[in-house]
């Protein structure tokens, strides 16, 4: 069977209810309308009417009520009766620990990434994201196992590409034509967003090997972003940061103490891989 050529990716959310790839005859329209239903589900949500998943997805009612139907006959949503909402499953869930599982880079960096949490010490958070859009997504974490909850950080979590050490570090090791791709696709959904730090910070990973997000993100968070460069531009690009109270990692530990050490374990893993 002769193989398919790369598919391109969708770089950021479409407009909503628009078809992102209109005219493309191998794009199944009604699959995306599903899919677009289960996105619109927010971190916080309580549930979700038809008529806020018709907001959120600009997805006719009539529509986003055979779908939302059709979803729950299959199980990755359910119905609430009593308050006329609707909620994700654990079959969600489920797909998602099965890519971690799959994930070897995961399994490789978990226990690095436990040592240096412990030898850090309390306060500091180590995480291994990749890039899902125009968000980085944590796929592991680590922190002290003495530690108290710095931040309410998990598999899954994101953050903003163009506003994080996480993003900065992803950038800075993509290609140029996928740099170019997302930080267009950033500038025409909001404009303000691609600022001179974020200029800054792509540029200090090329040339130093590392950024420095002091607050940008967060104003009591400080970050330092490192590279785990995997494969030959075919796989993912995956980021290591250290993270914690801007009053526990200042500008001067950040460089002479974590970088060093982050940069040793994102080495350690390649090497590994």
């Amino acid at each position: 069977m002769k193989k398919r050529a790369p598919v391109p990716e969708l770089t950021s959310p479409p407009t909503p209810g628009e078809n992102p790839f209109q005219g493309d005859r191998q794009f199944v329209t009604a699959l995306w309308r599903g899919m677009e239903i289960l996105r619109a589900f927010h971190p916080g949500d309580s549930g979700l009417t038809n008529i806020q998943l018709s907001d959120r997805t600009g997805l006719g009612p009539s529509t986003v009520s055979r779908l939302t139907y059709t979803l729950t006959r299959l199980g990755y949503i359910r119905y609430d009766i009593a308050h006329g909402t609707y909620h994700l499953t654990v079959s969600l869930v489920s797909a998602g620990f099965i890519y971690l599982s799959e994930l070897k880079i995961r399994t490789i960096a978990l226990p690095l990434m436990q040592e240096l949490a412990d030898k850090i010490g309390d306060g500091h958070l180590i995480v291994l994201s990749t890039r899902d859009m125009l968000n980085m997504t944590c796929v592991a974490h680590a922190r002290a196992r003495d530690t108290s909850a710095v931040m309410n950080v998990g598999p899954g979590f994101q953050i903003p590409v163009i506003r994080s050490a996480a993003g900065w570090t992803y950038l800075a090791q993509a290609a140029p034509e996928e740099r170019d791709r997302l930080i267009d696709a950033i500038r025409a959904t909001n404009p303000d967003e691609v600022t001179d730090l974020a200029v800054q910070g792509i540029a200090a990973v090329q040339n130093r090997g590392y950024c420095l997000n002091l607050g940008h993100l967060s104003p009591n968070i400080h970050a330092i972003g490192v590279p785990v460069t995997v494969g030959n531009g075919d796989s993912p690009g995956f980021v290591l940061t250290c993270g914690g109270s801007r009053f526990l990692l200042p500008p001067d530990k950040l460089e002479q103490q974590i970088a060093p050490e982050l940069m040793h374990v994102a080495a350690q893993i390649v090497a590994r891989l």
